[in-house]
């Protein structure tokens, strides 16, 4: 019984560190963050944060697994909805995804800054990997129903959802290229970004249409309005 409580305790502490970080980086930003700061606000010492996270990147990473839980909790129940053809929860899954994380633009923008650094290279391939495993078998199930309904044609429902990950790593990878990594020119220059994004996000739509033998033109990755909101100058 005392183990139980000791782990219950273990992961409610956990959790609060957890839930402090997370308002520290919505306002803040990941960066300017330090443990310090969480020390202060949580009022334990800074040998008890480190018993919880060994690191400022542990917390990272734990931050994550919880974006990547809340994502799927998002786009769940549109895999599940009866009413819904393949192509349309396809599409439901990019859309309900994208709005998402444009509700939350200001905090990604800023994690990201953070998130693509080399320093963080481990915990963002862990974190893929992650996202991997909690995402492709939801896909899996919308290309196995895409294959019943003759809207489909691939020979392997797990890898056709296993290389959509992988290309939606590279896409995301595309963008913040666009978003962060490459030097603003001048005003205007959000115009040029969202072209280059949307350009590339057609080339990948392209390339799911042909892994998963959909139609030409079926597949949509992302709402240039909403892409609009992250190029803004």
């Amino acid at each position: 019984m005392a183990r139980a409580v000791n782990e219950k305790e273990n992961a409610e502490r956990r959790r609060e560190i957890l839930d402090a970080a997370q308002r520290m980086i919505y306002s803040k930003g990941y960066e300017a963050m330090s443990v310090q700061d969480l020390l202060d606000a949580l009022k334990i010492s800074k040998g008890a944060f480190y018993h919880y996270y060994g690191s400022k990147q542990a917390l990272l990473e734990a931050f994550v697994e919880r974006l990547t839980e809340e994502g799927v909790r998002q786009i769940a129940p549109h895999v599940d909805d009866p009413r819904l053809g393949a192509l349309e929860k396809f599409q439901k899954v990019m859309s309900v995804g994208m709005e998402w994380k444009t509700g939350q633009r200001d905090m990604l923008l800023s994690l990201m800054r953070s998130w693509y650094g080399e320093e963080n290279l481990r915990v963002r391939l862990r974190a893929n990997e992650m996202g991997r495993r909690a995402v492709s078998p939801l896909i899996a199930r919308i290309v196995r129903q895409g294959v019943a309904e003759g809207v489909f044609d691939t020979p392997d429902t797990e890898r056709a959802a296993d290389m959509f990950m992988v290309l939606g790593f590279a896409l995301s990878e595309a963008i913040v290229t666009e978003l962060l990594l490459t030097p603003v020119q001048g005003p205007g220059d959000g115009a040029a970004r969202l072209e280059r994004v949307l350009s590339a996000a057609a080339a990948y739509a392209g390339f799911y249409e042909r892994i998963l033998g959909a139609p030409a033109g079926s597949i949509r990755l992302i709402d240039p309005e909403l892409m609009r909101k992250w190029t803004a100058d």
